[in-house]
């Protein structure tokens, strides 16, 4: 806050009211005197008192001067201690158990990467003109692009499209239940890494995702950095947004990229920064659709050309920002048909039909997934994924 007056100028002030206070202590005490000789002339005990009583008013009154003088003073004092800062509320992120993590120190260490790792959504404000137009909306509007199997008794939600070859189940169980579940012999587990936690173990934090065996489990471990949320502005907030949102889309992109076309089932602890602010968890779940959504395009390719089968290299399609509104709003599947496959993602040649496999043959990443497990979800997040979408048979 400014000073309006200075250090200086406000000591002369005290010293005015210093010698005013004494002043109207004189006037007081004389008038007193002056009123008790003329009222009672000859009586001077009366006017002793009255004497006395106006010194012990006039002492009475300087000693509180003198003790707000002091208190000014201390207020003027430059203060030797440090402004307390406002503290950050602490969001606690999923951490995978410690047996668990135990087994990093000892085990062999994959460094996963795609050579356009850097090139999704390298523009804030041309992401912003997109995911937070209605963000809200533009999450149910992808949701609803699912559709959910009817609940059989003691079966999980499952959502599936026609247009992807994997189907999404939904449990709440965490990831080792749902591994006793699934009881499938070829499947892979993701699970968030904090940055700290990579550091602990010796794991370079340039490296965006590893691959790993962790107690005869293979585990694909995507490195997500501390994001610090700013609420102190929106504009502040937005990036904070668009860094969740990216980060969490690219490392989605490099798990799954690496994973869909070896693994049966996928077992996917949806990743969170524990933060419950409503925008920041449409974010994360936004950030899970899109990069689904992007592995489906890739190239149009020469008609004799082949689709290398490293995974760090395979050529993609960029969508950009406006693409998932038109994509997931307005459920254009086939304006992007001169640009990138509509058949992103595509059974094995073995199981195609002749014709189908000669459309898709240099057009597609052949897919080995059925199912993404998605676990250790709240019934508050089953209750979302499953609320827009349409319930029918899946076709067999």
């Amino acid at each position: 806050m400014p000073q309006i007056f200075s250090t200086h100028s406000r000591a002369r002030v005290l010293v005015y009211r210093l010698i005013l206070c004494l002043s109207l202590i004189i006037i007081t005490s004389v008038s007193a005197i002056i009123a008790c000789l003329l009222l009672f002339p000859t009586n001077f005990l009366i006017i002793t008192l009255f004497a006395l009583l106006s010194i012990a008013i006039g002492a009475l009154l300087l000693s509180h001067l003198f003790i707000y003088m002091h208190e000014r003073k201390t207020s003027l004092a430059p203060r030797e201690d440090k402004l307390i800062s406002p503290q950050l509320p602490v969001f606690i992120s999923p951490q995978l158990p410690t047996d668990v993590l135990q087994d990093l120190n000892k085990s062999t260490i994959t460094h996963l990467s795609h050579t356009h790792e850097d090139h999704f959504f390298p523009d804030f404000e041309v992401w912003k003109n997109s995911f937070l137009r209605d963000s809200e909306f533009l999450l149910n509007s992808a949701l609803a692009s699912w559709n959910m199997s009817p609940l059989e008794k003691g079966s999980l939600p499952e959502l599936y499209r026609d247009y992807t070859k994997f189907s999404l189940i939904l449990t709440s169980k965490d990831m080792q239940e749902a591994a006793s579940i699934i009881r499938k012999a070829n499947y892979c587990c993701i699970h968030q890494l904090s940055s700290e936690t990579a550091e602990k173990h010796k794991i370079s934090t340039d490296s965006k995702a590893v691959k790993t065996v962790l107690q005869t489990v293979p585990f694909v471990l995507p490195i997500l950095p501390e994001i610090s949320l700013d609420f102190s502005t929106t504009e502040n907030f937005q990036i904070c947004l668009y860094q969740i949102f990216r980060n969490y889309f690219t490392r989605y992109y490099l798990a799954l990229n690496h994973s869909i076309s070896k693994e049966t089932t996928i077992i996917l602890r949806p990743f969170s920064s524990g933060c419950d602010h409503p925008q920041v968890r449409q974010m994360q779940w936004l950030a899970l659709l899109c990069a689904i959504e992007q592995l489906r395009f890739t190239p149009t390719l020469p008609q004799r050309s082949t689709i290398p089968t490293d995974a760090s290299s395979t050529p993609i399609y960029l969508l950009s920002p406006e693409d998932y509104w038109s994509i997931f709003v307005h459920r254009d599947l086939f304006s992007f048909s001169r640009e990138a496959s509509y058949f992103g993602l595509v059974d094995h040649s073995s199981t195609l039909s002749y014709s189908m496999s000669f459309i898709n043959i240099n057009r597609a990443r052949f897919v080995n997934t059925h199912h993404i497990v998605l676990s250790d979800l709240s019934d508050e997040d089953i209750e979302r994924l499953t609320k827009f979408s349409t319930q029918k048979p899946r076709p067999t």
